[in-house]
Parts: C-alpha cells; sequence; structure tokens
C-alpha cells in the first residue's frame, strides 16, 4: 500500500493522555501529528469565544476604529471596496452591514467584468466625483501603495482591512493586516473576512464606554517574609507595561511610590480587596487605594467560585492546563477582568457569533489554514451558518440542499462555495454581495437563481478553458524541465485563471501560472507548491507587473499586455534557477494511526469528532486497519457504475465501506471473500435525514 506510519514516543503518548486527560488513540494521533503542545491542543479541543485574540493585538486596530468612529459621527460618505473571491465577497457584506448597524452612510463596489484586481486609478476618480471621504478596502489594498497614495491627494483616507502578504512599503493609510512586518498579532493566516470579523468586534466594543481606557490591574502576594507587588496596565483588554517589586516589611514607601506612578490616571483593579490591603499595609503601612474589587463580579458570575482565592481560581482555569509556561496570579487577574468585560456586553458575543456565518464561508473558500483561532471561527461558524438569519443564504443553502444539515467544511467547499465563487468568476461579483445582504425573500429567490445560473456556466467555460490550455501547459512544463509551467491566452476569461491555475498545479504537481491576455492590459494567476512561494516568483519579474499580490502558495498579478512575451522569457530563465519543487503524484498517505479490527466500534469516530473540523493544514484522519474481512462488494454510481462499495466485519459490526473510482479493481484486486488491510477515514453518509456510519476507503491490499 501507498502509506506510511511514523513512530511515536510511547511516553510522549503517556504524558499527551495525562495531561489533557484523553483517550490512548486520540493522544497518539497528537503525538503522531506533532500536536501534543498545549497551545495545538487548546484550539483543536476548544472553542469558547474567550480564547479568541484581542482583535486590538493587530497594529492599527484602534486607529481604524477612531477613523470609522469619526466617519460615522461626522455623517462621511463612506465606500467599502472589495475583491470578487468569496472572501472578498463576504468581507464586503460584513463590512457594509457593520457600518449601516452603525448608522453609516455606506456604499460598496466590487471589481465587475474584466475590471483588475485592488485599487485602480479610475475607482480613486470615481470616488473622489462622489465625494467619498473614507474609503475601506477589504480582502486587498495592503500592495496598492501608488493608488492610496492618489487617493490621499484628493482627500481620501484609506482605511485597509486586508491578509495578504504587504510590500516593503506599506501604504499610506491605516492598515490592519495580520502579516505585517513586526506585528504582535499571535496568528497571520485569517482569511480577511476573519479581519473584517475583528474590526466589526472592535467597533462594537468601542460603544462600551471602554475603548481607549486603560486600566490598572494590581496584584498583591505573600513570598516568604517579602511581600510581591505586580502590576500590568490594559488597553482595550491589550496587556501593555508591567511592574513587578519584591519588597521587604517596613521598606516600601519607594515601592509605593513606583506603583502610584504606574498607575497614575488608571482605574485600579484588584481580586479580592481586604486580602490585597492587607499585605500592602504589612509591607508598606497604610496605602490610600480605591480599587475595584473584581472577586464580585467574578461570585456574580459564578457563585461557586465565592470566597476563592487567585490561586484557587488558578486551579479551575482550562488555561492553565493548557499553558507549557506557569500561568502566574497576575495572569489568571488579567483573564478574568477580560471574561468579566466581555460578559458584562453580551452584544459582543451574539452579534459576534450570528456574523461568523460569513467567516466560516471565507475561511473555507479562501483555504486558510484550520489551526489556532481558525478552529473556533469555523467551528462555531458552521453552526452559525447552518442557522443564519441571512435570507439569501438560508435560500443558496436550500438550492444546494444544505438547508437544516449540520455542516461540514465539506459541504461548504463542495457545494456552498463554488456557487458564491461563481459570480466574481464569470463577472458579476456584485451579485454575490447582494444576495448575502438582501433582507427580502423575492429578492433572494431572483438572486439565487442567477447565481445557479452563473455557476453552470463557469462550469461550462471552465471545461472548455481546461481541455484549451493543457498543451500549453505541457510545453512549458516539458521545457523547463517541470520546475514552472505557465500558460499566456487570450480566450481564457480572467475570472478563471486561479482555478486553471490551481488544477494545472495539482495535474502536473509543478508551480503554475496562468495568464488572460485581455488586450492592453493582461492578468493572471499563481498556485504553487511548498518550497517556491509566489514571492519568489513574481518577485524577479516586479518591474515587469502593474500590481501584484497573495498569498505564499496563490498570488494575481497585472501587467501590459505588451510585455507579455518579455514575462514568458523571464519565467523561462526563472525556472533554470529553481531548485525541483514539485511533488510526486504518488506521494505517501500518513496514517494516523492503527486500528485492531476488534477496537473498530462507534465510539472510534466520537475520538474523530475531537479533530474535526478538518480543511486546509488540517486533513481528516487516516486509519489502517488490517486482515479485514469483505462480506460483500456492489457496485454504484450513475450510469456506469464506477464506485465499490464494500460490506466489512470489524468490531463486532458490519461496516459499510466506499471506495471511490475502484470499480475495475473488483474482481483483480480485491472480491467478497477476501481479507484486506485498508487505509481508510471515518465518515457519515446521510440519507433521507438518516445518519450512517461509514469507512470511506483510500487504500487497500489483499
Amino acid at each position: 500500500m501507498n502509506w506510511s506510519k511514523s513512530a511515536v514516543d510511547t511516553a510522549e503518548v503517556r504524558r499527551i493522555s495525562r495531561r489533557f486527560r484523553l483517550d490512548a488513540l486520540a493522544s497518539t494521533i497528537l503525538a503522531r501529528r506533532g500536536l501534543g503542545d498545549g497551545h495545538s491542543v487548546l484550539y483543536l479541543l476548544e472553542e469558547d469565544e474567550h480564547f479568541l485574540h484581542n482583535p486590538f493585538a493587530l497594529s492599527g486596530m484602534a486607529a481604524a476604529v477612531q477613523r470609522i468612529i469619526d466617519a460615522v459621527t461626522e455623517e462621511q460618505p463612506i465606500m467599502v471596496f472589495g475583491d470578487r473571491d468569496v472572501d472578498g465577497v463576504t468581507s464586503t457584506a460584513l463590512m457594509v452591514d457593520t457600518l449601516r448597524e452603525m448608522g453609516a452612510t455606506a456604499n460598496w463596489r466590487l471589481p465587475e467584468g474584466d475590471d483588475p484586481y485592488g485599487i485602480t486609478a479610475a475607482l480613486i476618480d470615481d470616488l473622489a466625483a462622489a465625494g467619498v471621504q473614507l474609503l475601506i478596502t477589504v480582502d486587498c489594498g495592503v500592495t496598492a501603495g501608488a493608488e492610496i497614495a492618489a487617493a490621499r491627494q484628493r482627500g481620501i483616507d484609506v482605511v485597509v482591512v486586508d491578509h495578504h502578504e504587504p510590500s516593503a512599503e506599506v501604504p499610506d493609510a491605516v492598515v490592519v493586516d495580520p502579516k505585517l512586518s513586526g506585528s504582535s498579532y499571535p496568528f497571520v493566516d485569517l482569511s480577511a473576512c476573519g479581519v473584517v470579523w475583528k474590526l466589526a468586534w472592535a467597533l462594537r466594543f468601542a460603544r462600551t464606554g471602554l475603548f481607549g481606557e486603560t486600566v490598572c490591574l494590581l496584584n498583591v502576594r505573600p513570598l516568604h517574609d517579602s511581600v510581591v507587588i505586580e502590576a500590568v496596565r490594559l488597553t482595550n483588554l491589550v496587556p501593555g507595561d508591567r511592574l513587578f517589586e519584591t519588597v521587604n516589611p517596613g521598606a516600601g514607601a519607594p515601592a509605593v511610590e513606583r506603583l502610584a506612578e504606574f498607575a497614575d490616571g488608571c482605574q485600579i483593579v484588584v481580586y479580592d480587596e481586604p486580602l490585597v490591603r492587607n499585605l500592602l499595609a504589612r509591607a508598606c503601612g497604610a496605602v490610600d487605594l480605591e480599587p475595584h474589587d473584581l472577586a464580585t463580579d467574578v461570585a456574580k458570575m459564578h457563585p461557586r467560585t465565592a470566597g476563592q482565592s487567585l490561586l484557587q481560581l488558578r486551579e479551575r482555569s482550562k488555561l492553565a492546563r493548557y499553558r507549557d509556561d506557569t500561568l502566574t496570579e497576575l495572569d489568571v487577574l488579567t483573564e478574568l477582568f477580560s471574561v468579566v468585560v466581555v460578559r458584562r456586553h453580551p452584544e459582543l458575543i451574539e452579534q459576534g457569533n450570528a456574523t461568523l456565518d460569513l467567516v466560516a464561508l471565507s475561511t473555507i473558500a479562501d483555504l486558510m489554514p484550520l489551526r489556532d483561532e481558525n478552529r473556533i471561527l469555523v467551528k462555531r461558524g458552521l453552526r452559525a451558518l447552518a442557522a443564519t438569519e441571512r435570507v439569501g443564504l438560508r435560500e443558496l443553502l436550500a438550492r444546494v440542499n444544505l438547508y437544516g444539515k449540520q455542516l461540514t467544511t465539506i459541504d461548504v467547499s463542495f457545494h456552498l462555495s463554488p456557487v458564491v465563487n461563481s459570480a466574481g468568476r464569470m463577472g458579476e461579483a456584485p451579485t454575490a454581495v447582494r444576495i448575502l445582504l438582501t433582507r427580502d425573500q423575492a429578492e433572494a429567490n431572483t438572486l439565487a437563481d442567477r447565481l445557479l445560473e452563473l455557476n453552470r456556466q463557469r462550469r461550462s467555460v471552465a471545461d472548455q478553458a481546461w481541455t484549451r490550455v493543457q498543451a500549453g501547459a505541457r510545453s512549458s512544463y516539458e521545457g523547463t524541465g517541470g520546475k514552472l509551467l505557465w500558460v499566456i491566452d487570450r480566450e481564457v476569461p480572467r475570472g478563471i485563471t486561479g482555478m486553471l491555475a490551481a488544477r494545472l498545479m495539482e495535474a502536473f504537481r509543478s508551480p503554475a501560472i496562468v495568464v488572460a491576455d485581455q488586450g492592453e492590459e493582461a492578468s493572471g494567476s499563481v498556485r504553487t507548491l511548498p518550497g517556491l512561494p509566489v514571492a519568489d516568483i513574481l518577485g524577479p519579474v516586479d518591474d515587469l507587473l502593474l500590481r501584484w499580490g497573495g498569498h505564499a502558495m496563490a498570488g494575481g498579478f497585472n501587467l501590459a499586455s505588451a510585455g507579455l512575451t518579455q514575462l514568458a522569457a523571464r519565467l523561462g530563465r526563472l525556472a533554470e534557477t529553481v531548485d525541483a519543487v514539485a511533488a510526486p503524484a504518488s506521494a505517501m498517505r500518513e496514517v494516523d494511526a492503527e486500528i485492531p479490527p476488534d477496537y473498530l466500534t462507534p465510539e472510534v469516530w466520537q475520538t474523530a469528532d475531537l479533530f474535526a473540523p478538518y480543511g486546509a493544514g488540517h486533513p481528516p484522519l487516516a486509519f489502517l486497519m488490517r486482515n479485514v474481512p469483505i462480506l460483500q462488494v456492489d457496485l454504484v454510481g450513475k450510469g456506469q457504475p464506477a464506485h465499490a462499495k464494500l460490506l466489512l466485519e470489524a468490531g463486532g459490526y458490519r461496516w459499510p465501506g466506499l471506495y471511490w473510482n475502484a470499480a475495475k479493481k473488483v474482481g483483480t484486486d480485491f472480491a467478497a471473500g477476501d481479507r484486506v488491510n485498508i487505509v481508510f477515514r471515518l465518515t457519515r453518509s446521510h440519507y433521507a435525514q438518516v445518519e450512517t456510519l461509514q469507512l470511506t476507503i483510500l487504500d487497500l491490499e489483499r
């Protein structure tokens, strides 16, 4: 079989099991995937919104919030400009919804037809003529320095909300992008809609009255005969400067002065005020404090915590279980304060949860890695999507037979996002925004009809283009020894260059570039493999390009058509310097765990569910089982059956197993009555509202 099961350290498996209270199978999988640290396990197992990172940790967030508030207060015209793909469409809809909920005068615009990606001089002219005073770009803008400079010269302020790799020079604007150089934000792989969601949360937080306010959290604890004074300043719930003093009895006057200076102008917050006063008095004598005692708030939220110390609360804290370093009392106080503030303002949670439908859709469609906080956003977002209040999304879910279903990332990837994406690919991206924004059922019906028709057209156009580009792709592929391939074609629609590049990359296992030559200006897409990032492909030809940008593995660009011949020549020379990065089509499949047949019971599916949702950077679990008897084999599929449906016996149960595209293997590679080794995934099938546990077979040998 074409599979590999790496060795694991049994001591590491036991450590993971004890620390995180997991069974041996789950612990083995974590160890084999290298996910046994606290941070990784936290985001695999938890979904509480408190584990999401603070939006104000993003560079530029506070400035963006202030500029938007000023625009809304002064009733300035605002324009939201996004991109044409699912991420850009959802980002635009969420940003517009947020602004209008604030009472803003907000309009929106996306590239249409053969419009190029991103901000253009023509767009700036239009906005200036319309009197727009604030432009908010979503899913674009971080590389548009020249265009943003032109906007500023025309009196238009710009807030950039993006997630693409920034260029060397950051635009002269308020920029919110987790990939900014020097950013302290702990996670860089949010979708653009995820970044917009963070901005929307921050705008709601600004209405709590705490925006821009700094508080001083103070903890005092005994240390042998001394007293430790520790404090941290929080602004918008983000920890900043810290104070740490160890004070001997009676020698605390200088420390008190430093504390007073540190907390000057701030509300002081403590936990258990009587204890804090007593300890300060022991070290410093009488201290004039008027702190807020957080213990009262915590006890109201969780009555069972009344009378418990910070040390006792630390033992109850989930954070302590997941922290790979020591969780201090001041850390606990900081977390408690943040929880209390957020719980006092339920709109921060409720409105945030309701809009995660768009974040989940964008994160899955844009192939953002399902790790860190993206896992929480998608877990909660899939539930929000299934229960969405957007009439347009409900209608689309019904049209693709997903309404009322417990949604998975596969449902979204294969059935929903292609329909939403088809609007932009076929030059009608505004249609997708309208269906997300509409509150009218009749309009939703009309827009859904149009999106489904655009999706049918997209499939037809893509099939024709795929046939057309293969010869050119093979020619360049062979000319570079398989290191790089490109196609430049006048007949390829601009909207499907990314789709074609991705398909070529998968077919040839080589970085792929597809360029649509549209006359005076051409536009192209890049899809690449680890080992040759987009910047290493487009950077060397930067002087030929009008604009370019993207992620490490996917990007887009525009250039004058007159430069296409030179582009092809330069790509050929670039390929000569590239080390081979192609991955063999028959790459070994990694197995997460081996399951003895006697142990395959329904409970194993519960273990697999711990690791859901699956997606980019986090593939579904693959299991190995040996010597499994095949009781029955049937051929299934419409028309000429192409798939094999097996009935397998294991663990005292009879399990259906679906083996895709294996009809031709029946009778030669396997048959009823055989005992086989299989690599498989644990899946579920749904028919007539009945759920059945089944195996999806990936590989099989007698």
